[in-house]
């Protein structure tokens, strides 16, 4: 059967997803093409086998209108523009220039609404001069030692419960940590600061369901690194104190300790750079991401996050974000339990044998239904 396009005067695909089970995992089946797509242009997705998409906060920060989004509690030292641009479809980000220690907070700070749920991604680079930290406060090069990354914390100070993904220095590269929670303590994630290399685009994705109330394990935490992921528990005690949800406190580089405090480091403050881009908070861990590989797991690049312009029980439509991808990319929606969906190719190389993606007009203009589509 065919189904007629209707969409003429926008540039939208629609992606028709699988109905099934409820809380199923979707699977796209059809591909309604009315335009070539580029960066900008909307999409739209229908039918897919889970629950409506439900947010009350957040925002997807690009920095593109030379401002910073109205959700930012605070945005501390953080600057616009930055000059180190991501991409060609990334023509401004954000930066701070860290040179005081304690007294520079090169991170953006959520609003005070708490949820159970959230889903953080950024982007950050750091400059060529930029050196990690290796010894605790006693030590003489704590400077850039003991940095805070992306935090969970309530808003009204009352309770000491939060947990965060932090570089820690003198313990050798990246940890979780959890603070005033039964169990709390720091897991090592392996990565060195050898991998955080300097002058390179990196990105950091995290993936977090809080405690449902006091005493109750069935929190968790999903965290990536570039392609990684670094760490992924499960039935995680997150409240033990006040059943207080909490809020992205930090999203960025947290600079906790000066070099001038304590014994001095040897070195002084090393003048470093910060670079941050493409900034999503959202308390939902439904989604919707794009990488260049048709396995969600297999993305040899860090997927570009989209952003929602609406999300209901049958449609889900969303501003196509490029990013840094190349000629093939594979849009993937993620429900409300982090299950991502199969891939389905929107620009690229046609499968052999038919498969479940249809041929298409993409970005390389290949062969097209143009305003049709064949449901499988």
């Amino acid at each position: 059967m065919t189904v007629k396009g209707i969409y003429t005067r926008y540039a939208i695909w629609a992606l028709i997803l699988t109905s099934g089970p409820l809380y199923a995992t979707p699977s796209i089946s059809m591909i309604v093409d009315t335009t070539t797509m580029v960066h900008g242009s909307t999409l739209t997705i229908t039918r897919f086998g889970f629950t409506a998409y439900s947010t009350t906060t957040g925002t997807f920060d690009m920095f593109e209108s030379n401002s910073f989004s109205p959700y930012w509690a605070a945005t501390n030292a953080m600057s616009l523009p930055g000059s180190q641009q991501r991409n060609s479809n990334s023509t401004i980000n954000i930066n701070d220039t860290l040179t005081n220690g304690s007294n520079d907070d090169a991170a953006l700070q959520g609003a005070g609404t708490t949820a159970r749920s959230w889903y953080v991604s950024f982007w950050w680079k750091v400059d060529p001069a930029w050196v990690w930290g290796t010894t605790d406060f006693s030590g003489t090069h704590k400077w850039l030692s003991n940095i805070k990354i992306i935090r969970f914390w309530n808003p009204s100070g009352s309770s000491v419960q939060n947990v965060y993904l932090a570089f820690v220095g003198f313990d050798g590269g990246l940890y979780f940590l959890k603070e005033g929670i039964t169990g709390a303590g720091l897991t090592a994630l392996h990565v060195s600061p050898a991998q955080l290399t300097l002058n390179t685009w990196h990105q950091f994705r995290y993936q977090f369901v809080d405690s449902s109330s006091i005493g109750v394990s069935d929190g968790s935490s999903k965290i990536y690194f570039d392609t990684r992921t670094i760490y992924d528990v499960s039935g995680q005690l997150y409240k033990s104190a006040e059943d207080i949800n909490k809020r992205p406190q930090r999203i960025g580089f947290q600079n906790e300790w000066s070099c001038t405090e304590g014994t001095p480091d040897t070195g002084g403050c090393y003048p470093g750079t910060f670079w941050m881009d493409d900034v999503y908070a959202h308390d939902s861990i439904a989604r919707v991401e794009i990488c260049d590989q048709p396995t969600y797991t297999g993305c040899t690049v860090p997927p570009e996050i989209q952003k929602i312009n609406s999300w209901s029980a049958t449609s889900i439509n969303i501003t196509y974000n490029l990013g840094s991808l190349g000629t093939t990319q594979y849009v993937y929606v993620v429900d409300n339990t982090g299950t991502p969906s199969a891939g389905f190719l929107i620009n690229g190389p046609a499968q052999p044998g038919g498969g479940p993606n249809v041929p298409h007009s993409g970005l390389n203009g290949q062969s097209s239904l143009k305003g049709k589509a064949i449901l499988k």
